[in-house]
């Protein structure tokens, strides 16, 4: 899928994830979660056509992904990262924001996603986009063991 406009203002860049990313997607990955996935699990969402994969980058090196799926007209947050030195800086918030509107370009009716519980600073990015709280999970994460916040987000009326 086209994902258009990318937005840059000459020093952040968000753009398709490509294979030359995996390795930096990787470390960002494994350095944000306690049961990473994997090289090949990153590398196989490149192949797939109904998948969304945006990287952010600054200044040329990446610096946090989101991956993402679509079934029907609905949309699902995979996975989602920045890495620990860029964090703070909007960068979630920016990903976030222009998947949001790649997907209501494209007739995207709902977004899904889900956070650990205990994920306050996610949670709260995700609310402040227009999240709505759907029900929570029960010790739906391990490594540890926690409960997880299903949340969803209305793009369009039916």
């Amino acid at each position: 899928m086209q994902v258009e406009p990318y937005k840059s203002d000459g020093i952040i860049e968000i753009r398709e994830m490509t294979f030359d990313d995996l390795e930096k997607v990787c470390v960002i990955e494994n350095g944000c979660f306690a049961s990473p996935w994997s090289e090949s699990m990153l590398g196989s969402v490149l192949l797939i056509e109904n998948y969304t994969n945006l990287v952010i980058c600054e200044n040329g090196i990446v610096s946090g992904f989101i991956i993402t799926d679509r079934i029907a007209n609905d949309s699902e947050v995979l996975d989602i990262a920045v890495a620990k030195d860029s964090q703070g800086r909007g960068f979630g918030r920016r990903l976030m924001s222009e998947y949001i509107e790649a997907m209501r370009a494209n007739g995207i009716v709902h977004i899904y996603l889900e956070a650990r519980i205990s994920n306050e600073r996610a949670i709260g990015l995700y609310r402040s986009l227009g999240f709505k709280d759907d029900c929570v999970r029960k010790n739906y994460y391990d490594d540890p063991k926690e409960d997880a916040l299903m949340m969803s987000l209305l793009l369009t009326e039916n």
